[in-house]
């Protein structure tokens, strides 16, 4: 399968036309990769979808659909053209009454929001585009009842096939525990597709017969900052040299691209943390109720230019301080309302991890509701007992200001600045639960 095929259908927004869209994203879906139950629900939400849209921006509108893949998940973009565009029902939070007819209209959204994995929400020239993401069903990694054989002494680096990068995944799934490694590395299979996509890149130490013997792997989180994870080596902490070599592999490979910077948020203990500046820790709460500090580390790897930072005058002693320590060169433009209009209603994106009890959220709509909107959040939270709450505000993107005393009002505080993380700087907070 073409991991980067996509396919498109470009309609005028008439009711007629709806089961032409449930036909064309039920094929679309399962020909990018789904299987027909996550093609289903996919085909589900764009229904819905279709159906408010073509409500909202009229008849003599065009709607433009396009599904792509991404090698784990396929994306369906609806782009159109709408002066209000009304997503509450998107909000982790949301409900419906049966008693209240403005509630009931949004059902449908509130349908295709529960149908897919993720969604997001931007601004392309002007026109708007509301993209579904859903992904792919992956079986996890199984522990094995016998350990793996001991490790290689020797090793030459490389880059992996599919069967090795497998092979990774599984031995990170014998080392190391659920909690310590992000959720795609429990699904050798999610993993392979991932880096098969481009969306990651891995490097692996092999031993003189093939076998695995460490691993690294990195990714773009935005335009200039690539995330990597690890190094691996197995057993941890059994060859110093061996992580310095994956390292040094990851670094060479950026040598000639436009990235700035390297972080890493899932440090191991293999780390050479010396070697990297720190960028500051989130508190985790673990299941057993014990406190751990994940520590995120930052390197410079190419010359930054400077940017452009939107905050409010309740943060700016914060950022500049930071920004002073990190030695990163930053313009600062305060963010102040000057009575324009705004949308009723706020929406924010839920990342999840109900394994972990972790939730990040993430702006995509500013409204008049945002303070509230993020009190009802937290009180889910609280009723589900997830007890690492985490905010990202994007300081390139000017309306994402808006959220910032918000989220100080309501107990959140500012704890670590990701360089180009997002369009600009990501700014992360930490919350609790009321």
């Amino acid at each position: 399968m073409n991991t980067k095929a996509e396919i498109k259908l470009t309609l005028t927004a008439d009711r007629a036309y709806i089961p032409l869209v449930t036909g064309f994203m039920e094929q679309a879906a399962q020909a990018l990769g789904l299987a027909r139950k996550e093609a289903l629900a996919l085909t589900l939400a764009a229904e819905e979808l279709c159906t408010y849209l073509i409500r909202l921006i009229g008849p003599d509108q065009n709607l433009e659909i396009r599904c792509l893949s991404g090698g784990y998940y396929v994306r369906a973009d609806f782009t159109f053209t709408a002066q209000e565009l009304n997503l509450r029902a998107f909000n982790l939070t949301s409900s419906v009454s049966l008693e209240d007819e403005a509630s009931l209209e949004e059902m449908g959204l509130l349908i295709a929001s529960r149908s897919v994995d993720y969604f997001q929400l931007h601004r392309d020239h002007q026109r708007l585009v509301l993209s579904l993401i859903k992904e792919k069903t992956y079986p996890p990694y199984e522990k094995k009842e016998n350990p793996p054989p001991p490790p290689a002494q020797d090793h030459r680096l490389k880059t992996p096939g599919p069967g090795e990068v497998k092979w990774l995944a599984e031995l990170i799934g014998e080392y190391f525990s659920p909690l310590e490694v992000p959720g795609a590395l429990l699904y050798p299979g999610k993993l392979v597709d991932m880096v098969e996509s481009g969306e990651f890149q891995a490097a692996l130490a092999v031993g003189p017969a093939g076998e695995v013997a460490g691993g690294i792997l990195w990714h773009w989180i935005g335009e200039k900052t690539v995330e990597f994870l690890g190094p691996y080596v197995f057993p941890p902490g059994s060859n110093p040299e061996r992580v310095q070599a994956l390292i040094d592999f990851c670094l060479a490979a950026l040598a000639r691209t436009r990235a700035v910077g390297l972080i890493n948020r899932w440090s191991t203990s293999d780390l050479p943390w010396l070697f990297f500046e720190t960028l500051g820790s989130l508190t985790f709460s673990e299941p057993d109720g014990k406190k751990k500090e994940a520590v995120h580390y930052f390197r410079q790897v190419g010359e930054d230019p400077g940017s452009t930072v939107w905050v409010v005058p309740e943060l700016e002693t914060f950022l500049r301080g930071e920004y002073r320590r990190l030695v990163l060169p930053r313009s600062f433009h305060l963010s102040r309302y000057f009575g324009e209009a705004r949308p009723d209603f706020s929406v924010l994106a839920a990342d999840l991890d109900r394994r972990r009890k972790t939730v990040t959220l993430r702006p995509v709509v500013s409204g008049k509701d945002i303070e509230n909107n993020i009190r009802q959040h937290l009180r889910l939270f609280q009723r589900e007992q997830i007890k690492n709450i985490f905010c990202e505000l994007d300081l390139g993107r000017s309306g994402q200001a808006d959220f910032a005393v918000p989220l100080l009002s309501n107990g959140f505080s500012p704890r670590i600045i990701i360089p180009y993380g997002g369009t600009g700087d990501l700014l992360v907070f930490q919350g609790k639960a009321v």
